[in-house]
């Protein structure tokens, strides 16, 4: 179990991760999600939220919840070619089966396409070597720039529903078009996902402004922790400055093989924005309190 000394189990107790990926997945990861759980637990975690970009995570829950029911445990879909993309038809399976969140497309976005190239394989970190090359990248929008009628109907089944809406990794009109319609849909759980990450990046003026349009601005120890990123956390807390604690929350979006686990990698993240002039009580707002909110717990 993870050594965790008193100044941060304080901090930790009743944390929301909405934002971990765990075994069993297509890619290797660092701990599974019933080790996740059991380790949540040790150190006072109240919910967890489980994500692939490859499989659905919601029909996992029963499981985890059945040997670690003293966690809040879920899961959610991101709309990739996996499960059709924008599907509305895997989205009502989401549904039935309790699912918290829904992700707008990650890897097949035409944006993440454009910014961090195809899935490639590489066996150290893929299980099996498969071709994941797609044709084209997706989009919310036609060629006209208005939102496509099956993603009306995702919003309708969000809203309806009452589940988070994650923007995944589409580009920043598109994320801004989708903010604007969600909310005017009814949808009042929305998490720009990521906002620090290199393919889905926003400025200082950028988050304030999603921030005031209703949404939820998520910032990820993935960042400023994965070597592929490496993002000044000085950078992150100043934006959570400008913007406030009350629209942010932050996650871990770790669990790759070549990162520090979930827990160890947020505690780091955790030192790394404390380090940068950000007050425990805005921690526990971004980690306690808005996750409670949003998952109505």
């Amino acid at each position: 179990m993870i050594e965790v000394s008193n100044e941060y189990r304080r901090l930790l107790d009743g944390a929301c991760d909405l934002h971990v990926h765990c075994a069993p997945d297509v890619t290797r990861r660092s701990v599974t999600e019933i080790e996740l759980a059991k380790m949540g637990k040790a150190v006072g975690y109240k919910a967890i939220i489980s994500k692939s970009n490859y499989t659905p995570t919601y029909n996992r829950v029963y499981h985890v919840k059945s040997i670690v029911p003293e966690i809040n445990f879920f899961g959610g879909v991101a709309l990739n070619y996996f499960v059709g993309g924008l599907n509305p038809y895997a989205v009502k399976v989401a549904i039935g089966f309790d699912a918290k969140q829904v992700w707008m497309p990650t890897f097949h976005s035409e944006n993440h396409l454009k910014k961090a190239g195809q899935i490639k394989y590489d066996p150290k970190i893929f299980l099996k070597p498969i071709d994941f090359t797609i044709k084209e990248g997706l989009k919310i929008v036609d060629d006209e720039g208005k939102l496509k009628n099956e993603v009306y109907e995702i919003l309708d089944l969000v809203s309806e529903n009452n589940m988070i809406l994650g923007t995944g990794h589409l580009t920043k009109e598109e994320i801004f078009k989708l903010v604007k319609e969600a909310r005017g849909r009814g949808i009042k759980k929305i998490i720009v996902t990521h906002v620090d990450y290199s393919v889905t990046r926003f400025s200082q003026e950028e988050q304030l402004k999603l921030a005031e349009m209703g949404a939820y601005l998520e910032h990820s120890a993935f960042s400023c922790i994965d070597s592929s990123e490496r993002l000044n956390p000085k950078l992150v807390a100043d934006s959570i400055k400008k913007v406030g604690a009350d629209k942010c929350i932050i996650t871990s979006d770790l669990g790759q093989i070549n990162n520090p686990d979930p827990i160890t990698g947020l505690i780091e993240y955790i030192r790394m924005l404390k380090n940068a002039g950000i007050e425990d009580s805005m921690i526990e707002k971004m980690l306690k309190d808005n996750p409670s909110k949003l998952l109505e717990i």
